[in-house]
């Protein structure tokens, strides 16, 4: 659910599975770590626009006119160009996808360690969660 929390409003490809996926593989991630990933990985789109050396024609739900996102060199209908030569007005950035976040994840590291958490739950047992 932090996940969804922290997307917002972001449109993302992103399905119920992959956010289990995801969960899963933030176990021992804060809150904070996990808002950490979510800023990174919806700034990953930008990141592919601004390296894109070529893009190709898209039409989305929200818009009647054809507009230009980055693609692969490889794909059937790519067109050379970069940012510098599309007009602004047409270009639209590609949703969040799991991979986003996956790469998000090869930066991003959780802040507190297992050896943090035993210590916590030791701290806890001793003391009570007061520290009193």
């Amino acid at each position: 659910q932090m996940f969804k929390v922290h997307l917002g409003d972001t449109k993302h490809t992103l399905t119920d599975e992959d956010f289990s996926e995801l969960a899963a593989k933030t176990e021992g991630y804060s809150g904070s770590d996990i808002s950490v990933v979510v800023r990174d990985a919806i700034m990953e789109p930008v990141r592919k626009l601004q390296v894109a050396t070529h893009f190709k024609k898209v039409r989305k739900p929200d818009s009647d006119k054809e507009l230009f996102e980055p693609c692969s060199p490889g794909e059937k209908q790519a067109i050379e160009m970069d940012l510098m030569t599309v007009d602004p007005t047409t270009i639209t950035t590609p949703d969040v996808c799991k991979q986003d976040f996956f790469k998000a994840l090869r930066n991003v590291r959780p802040s507190v360690s297992d050896e943090d958490l035993v210590q916590h739950e030791k701290f806890t047992a001793e003391f009570g969660s007061e520290g009193a």
